[in-house]
């Protein structure tokens, strides 16, 4: 990748980790269990934190990034199932979709990790949420599932 694409995917992460973080608090919203209402705004909180320090990160490297509401693009694009779950208010597929839109943000980052122009310290920044998403899906949301 050029290093001119290397804005375009920082922004994209921006973009889809502040519509992960509203996607939990609708999860909240909707459902009627005191626990996973806890779970999902401790899960938007972390995301809302994580998008000001990319930002922060990314201005020390020279990329201004603004902050956008995209959720209408993506639910259009790739998470009409979550207005659907959520609208029924079941939890259990509130949780699943909730788990398809972590898998998409696991994508994305699998995708911008390997951007060659990547500085060292956004990427260890990325891998390492990367990771706290990975560990929200196989141990919050699996368990949650199954409770």
């Amino acid at each position: 990748m050029r290093k001119a694409n290397l804005k375009t995917d920082l922004q994209h992460v921006i973009e889809n980790c502040k519509d992960s973080a509203d996607i939990y608090i609708a999860a909240a919203d909707s459902t009627q269990s005191d626990d996973l209402q806890n779970t999902f705004l401790l899960i938007a909180l972390q995301r809302k934190s994580f998008v000001e320090l990319l930002n922060r990160e990314s201005w020390k490297e020279g990329y201004t990034l603004t902050i956008s509401n995209s959720l209408g693009r993506i639910l259009q694009r790739s998470a009409r199932t979550v207005v659907r779950a959520f609208s029924s208010k079941r939890d259990e597929k509130i949780i699943e979709s909730c788990r398809d839109c972590e898998e998409n943000l696991i994508d994305l980052y699998d995708e911008v990790l390997t951007n060659e122009d990547l500085p060292i310290n956004l990427y260890r920044l990325l891998a390492e949420h990367q990771q706290v998403i990975r560990a929200t899906v196989d141990q919050r949301l699996y368990s949650l599932a199954r409770a």
